[in-house]
């Protein structure tokens, strides 16, 4: 395995850099999808048309969900066979989270064209925006199967040790898509249309990246069998389901989060354009944060399976550090400039729009600083196979304090109390994530071990050993 001495043993912070920075751009490669649509149809097209793609974006959300499940489930826990050094059972379970994630990924897909219309009044579609969201969705859907195989292959080449080709995948995604935006859009003028078509090719370039690797490089450790992975395997594929449950439920709850959004906002003016371009720059300040928590997560996934739990913290805490420092540069930047990049999704016209968006971003962001806290422990719990804990972390942010916030906010002090909801849950699921972790290291001090469940196998092994 390619790194193994960097996983379990080098310097944690140079890891930590050298496993995430490529996740990190990865991460921002996959906003870029979204924002740049929105850049260019904020523009080209109209405000309307950018309130439609906040339409979509739930949905987009909810079927991403199974993809994470199965790309990061299978990676992370491909990445503990590989900790103990068994490559032959890695491969099968690369192989059973390929193909069952694909013909799961085409039921979905199928599912959303017949529900098509009722899954767009359920995002919160209304007559003047409707027309828009529905182009968007019926193309984008075509390509899910592109996105899920291309964002599998990603995950797994972190695992294996390739996080370089695994960014360069993603890079020409991203550069495709924009390409494709400039000429569909500004050259051919096909609106909607083109913007969901150029991103429907641009993830159809990243798959083509990813699968060159999995069929011609001979460096590669796990290899593509369609008769391996067609060998159903109850025990894989459900351990590839929980391990990556957490993050799924991630992306559910801000699925559900955007939906309950959308439809407390329609009402008021502009308030879903709005909340289009506060979402991308939501998106600008955490996707580097989940892109170290997906880099980190490979090697808490390794050393756990050596049992090299005191490494496992360390991973930790230079994740959480530079999570930090991204999120006070970032964060500090958006809230001191809102009009410079809120400028960037509408034009000339929209003032009422940007003034509007300004006020919010003086204070939007800010729970966002240390958000790393949360993403970071949820990681580390997903690694460990404490799913309970991974699972309600990862709910926290956008469903367990989000969603009550936003009904008892807007009833309160109505539109501005809507805007505060998304701060105060940041801050408030941190706090807890933080609380959380430390029950955890103080249980690792007086015990040696990460919970309970590891001290009573060893325990269990060690008397098995005395009797034989």
């Amino acid at each position: 395995m390619k790194n193994k001495e960097l996983i379990s043993s080098g310097n944690p912070f140079k890891a930590v850099i050298i496993f995430s920075l490529p996740s990190i751009l990865a991460m921002l490669v996959n906003a870029i999808y979204n924002i740049v649509d929105k850049i260019f149809i904020g523009n080209f097209v109209s405000s309307y048309a950018l309130a439609g793609l906040q339409v979509v974006n739930p949905l987009l959300f909810l079927s991403f969900s199974v993809m994470v499940m199965f790309g990061l489930g299978t990676a992370s826990y491909a990445s503990n066979k590989l900790g103990e050094g068994n490559t032959k059972e890695a491969n099968k379970i690369f192989n059973n989270g390929l193909i069952y994630g694909s013909i799961i990924v085409i039921i979905i897909q199928i599912f959303f064209f017949i529900f098509q219309n009722n899954l767009l009044a359920l995002g919160g579609a209304k007559e003047d925006n409707f027309e828009y969201a529905s182009e968007y969705y019926r193309i984008i859907i075509l390509g899910f199967l592109f996105q899920f195989i291309s964002y599998f292959f990603t995950m797994n080449l972190r695992s294996e040790g390739r996080p370089i080709i695994s960014m360069l995948a993603q890079i020409t995604g991203c550069i495709t898509n924009i390409l494709l935006d400039a000429l569909f859009i500004i050259v051919f003028k096909m609106g909607v249309f083109g913007a969901a078509f150029a991103t429907l090719l641009g993830h159809f370039a990243n798959f083509l990246v990813g699968l060159s690797f999995y069929l011609f490089s001979k460096n590669k450790v796990f290899s593509i069998s369609i008769k391996d992975g067609l060998k159903f395997n109850g025990n894989i594929l459900s351990q590839i389901s929980s391990i990556g449950l957490s993050s799924a439920v991630l992306n559910i709850s801000s699925s559900v989060s955007i939906l309950v959004f959308n439809n407390v906002i329609k009402d008021y003016p502009n308030a879903l354009s709005i909340l289009a371009i506060l979402s991308s720059l939501d998106q600008i300040c955490i996707l580097p944060c989940v892109g170290i928590r997906q880099g980190i997560l490979p090697i808490l996934g390794y050393n756990y399976g050596e049992k090299n739990y005191k490494r496992m913290f360390k991973i930790w805490g230079a994740g959480m550090v530079y999570g930090v420092i991204y999120g006070l540069l970032m964060c500090s930047m958006i809230m001191m400039f809102p009009t410079v990049f809120i400028d960037l999704f509408v034009d000339n016209e929209s003032i009422e729009i940007v003034s509007e968006a300004a006020k919010i971003c003086s204070y939007y962001q800010i729970g966002l600083i240390i958000i790393s806290s949360n993403m970071n422990a949820s990681a580390f719990y997903q690694a460990t196979r404490e799913k309970g804990k991974a699972v309600v972390l990862s709910m926290m942010r956008q469903f367990l304090f989000l969603v009550p916030l936003l009904y008892i906010l807007d009833l309160s002090f109505g539109q501005s109390g809507v805007w505060m909801s998304t701060p105060i849950s940041d801050f408030l699921s941190s706090i807890s994530a933080i609380i959380l972790f430390f029950f955890t290291y103080r249980r690792f001090k007086k015990t040696g071990y990460l919970n309970k469940r590891d001290l009573l196998l060893d325990l269990k092994e060690n008397d098995r050993r005395s009797y034989t």
